[in-house]
């Protein structure tokens, strides 16, 4: 005959929260994690971080002579303002957030603050690539993980 020992009532109280824990989780990671890739973005963007291709100097003549910042994705500090988190969508199994740049947000030239993300991101037949969202994420997505995990035991142990 066998017997199973141990404090059940614990069992039972776990699993009754596993469910309310999932949910913290979850959120925990969507918002916190999307928020720190936004800050890093804009961090990356202001202090000139990244590895981009730089601007042509008759660019950069042009902006220094209208009084605009002359830095790589900077001129009037509109377009990285305007970067940020945003829900897409909302289910009951899922949240989807995105960094980055809403097609509802206008920019001065008249192009959503999503459009010129784009043609920022993967260039145009004038204009080469600058690459700031994937190099943002290439940079820190290892620290993410780690943090996820880190989040994710911490949790777990309230449960017990």
């Amino acid at each position: 005959m066998s017997r199973l020992t141990g404090d059940w009532s614990k069992l039972s109280r776990i699993l009754n929260n596993i469910e309310k824990f999932a949910e913290k989780i979850k959120i925990l990671l969507e918002v916190d994690t999307a928020k720190k890739v936004e800050i890093q973005l804009k961090e990356n963007i202001k202090k000139q971080l990244l590895d981009l291709p730089p601007l042509k100097e008759e660019y950069k003549k042009k902006k220094s002579k209208n009084n605009l910042d002359v830095r790589t994705l900077i001129a009037t500090g509109e377009y990285v303002d305007r970067l940020r988190v945003f829900e897409v969508k909302k289910t009951k199994d899922q949240i989807i957030i995105v960094v980055g740049a809403s097609d509802e947000d206008k920019h001065h030239s008249g192009l959503t603050i999503g459009e010129l993300a784009r043609i920022i991101e993967y260039g145009t037949p004038t204009q080469p690539p600058r690459p700031h969202f994937r190099l943002t994420w290439e940079e820190i997505k290892g620290k993410i993980k780690k943090e996820v995990v880190n989040l994710v035991e911490k949790e777990f142990k309230k449960l017990l």
